[in-house]
């Protein structure tokens, strides 16, 4: 590959060859390093701002533990390196600091940090450029939802990372990438509804889509359109037999996100762990364990540490409870969980562990270590089993006055 590649979409029309190296060596090519003249290094560091004008603002620079691509040709400074550098740790990373710290760009510093810390940029020579500007495209167009938005996405994303990290199993770097990807891409343009409420609403995707896992489409097809835009197709460095098992694994990872096929996943998954065994990637289809890994990074968030766990629990209420008052407008039939005059918050957390979450990272421990999780998860149950308890003798209390 030539340098220019490696920085498509910036003016590097007066680039010499070692200002072009100089940046190289941040990409990790390592070629052999003459020696350079004042002049040479005068344009490299103009060059380099100009990089840094780019990429958009950034804070003081502070030491990185790591010589990592992140650090160097992004030049990601200050206390949000120190986040970043907590990516492998399910205990200590919050994407919300993350999000403070980096201007709202979440998914774009996560998306990048973690496949840094997989080596699947540079194992196919991705355009760093490239890529973080897809990633830049891809942000804009989550919406400012409560839940569904890009601070989800680059939550989903870490936690696919720390999962993939916590399995015996070793992935081919093809697949690490895909299924990364999907995370990233898995929510893109989320309206804030439901599949249901699309379908009663009869709005043009879900005509787009025949009824069938609306939103779900939708993120695909978002996804790989956003590849189409201005320098943003990494997808280039790839042969073609790559991009087509890629979009395969991307499209069945982002479907299978979809709630309403989530007990017959379930059903799949232990079938094949009873069949093949804990291994996913001796599978003959790994993309099936693939696909329940991402579905449980998806849900979540009642697995992470309290602090964190409450902060999710409050935005996927609050984006149900709108939900429903536009079905309340609408004259629709409120859909379950999103009447706010009804729904106990309390109740439809212990419902949602019971029937949803534990069973499901139940299933995952067949394959994965999360033993982690499911301490916070029943951490979180005991919590609102005993605000249910509490409930419950209140309103008994109060009847029988």
């Amino acid at each position: 590959r030539s340098s220019d590649d490696n920085f498509q979409g910036i003016d590097n029309t007066d680039i010499d060859g070692c200002t072009r190296e100089y940046l190289n060596g941040f990409l990790e090519l390592q070629p052999q390093k003459p020696k350079r003249t004042l002049r040479q290094l005068v344009r490299a560091v103009m060059f380099t701002n100009r990089l840094l004008t780019f990429l958009g603002p950034v804070c003081e620079p502070t030491p990185s533990k790591r010589n990592s691509v992140i650090d160097a040709a992004l030049c990601f400074r200050g206390p949000v390196v120190a986040e970043l550098q907590k990516v492998d740790c399910p205990e200590t990373f919050d994407v919300f600091c993350v999000d403070e710290l980096s201007n709202h760009r979440p998914l774009q510093h996560v998306g990048l940090s973690v496949m840094q810390s997989r080596g699947v940029l540079s194992q196919f020579k991705v355009p760093l450029v490239t890529f973080y500007k897809f990633l830049g495209h891809i942000e804009s167009q989550y919406d400012d939802n409560p839940y569904h938005n890009r601070l989800h996405a680059a939550d989903v994303a870490q936690t696919l990372h720390v999962f993939l990290n916590q399995t015996s199993a070793c992935f081919s770097e093809l697949h690490q990438f895909a299924v990364l990807l999907a995370a990233m891409c898995h929510d893109v343009g989320h309206p804030g509804v439901t599949n249901g409420f699309r379908v009663a609403t009869g709005d043009d995707g879900a005509i787009t889509h025949n009824d069938r896992s609306v939103n779900e489409n939708m993120h695909c097809s978002i996804a790989y359109r956003t590849l189409h835009r201005d320098g943003s197709n990494f997808l280039e460095v790839f042969s073609r037999e790559q991009r087509a098992s890629m979009r395969k694994l991307v499209i069945d990872v982002i479907l299978s996100t979809d709630m309403a096929f989530h007990f017959k996943k379930l059903a799949d998954f232990e079938k094949a762990v009873n069949e093949h065994g804990p291994d996913l990637s001796r599978w003959d289809n790994p993309s099936v364990g693939l696909e329940w890994i991402t579905h449980a990074a998806d849900v979540s968030s009642t697995t992470k540490p309290s602090h964190l766990a409450h902060r999710w629990t409050d935005a996927i209420i609050r984006e149900f409870f709108e939900q429903g008052d536009r079905e309340r407008e609408l004259g629709l039939p409120l859909s379950p969980l999103c009447d706010r005059h009804s729904v106990s918050k309390v109740d439809s957390q212990v419902g949602f562990v019971n029937f949803i979450v534990r069973p499901m990272f139940q299933a995952l421990s067949l394959v994965c270590d999360v033993a982690g999780s499911l301490a916070h998860l029943e951490e979180y149950f005991s919590l609102y089993s005993d605000m249910q308890a509490q409930e419950k003798q209140d309103q008994q209390q109060q009847q029988q006055q």
